[in-house]
């Protein structure tokens, strides 16, 4: 399964053009046998972030802290 998943994910990743390592996130990220068969497809080096299960929430949080500030910077007279 993880093979069939890591050629989804490569097709849509070859869209983005690296000349480097590529850095994963999100929970699959912890999946070794995921991010080796996508190494394997894509060629390339692939490294996990620390906790990468947190990365998109952490992301979703600061962008809701900035349109907040945003937010509050209009509302002041």
């Amino acid at each position: 399964m993880h093979i069939s998943m890591a050629n989804r994910i490569a097709k849509l990743a070859r869209k983005y053009k690296s000349d480097g390592d590529v850095l994963m996130t999100g929970g699959g990220a912890n999946n070794d046998a995921l991010r080796k068969a996508l190494e394997d497809e894509l060629m390339c080096d692939i490294y996990k972030a620390n906790y990468p299960q947190f990365n998109g929430a952490i992301g979703a949080a600061l962008i809701g802290m900035q349109n907040a500030e945003k937010k509050q910077e209009k509302q002041r007279p």
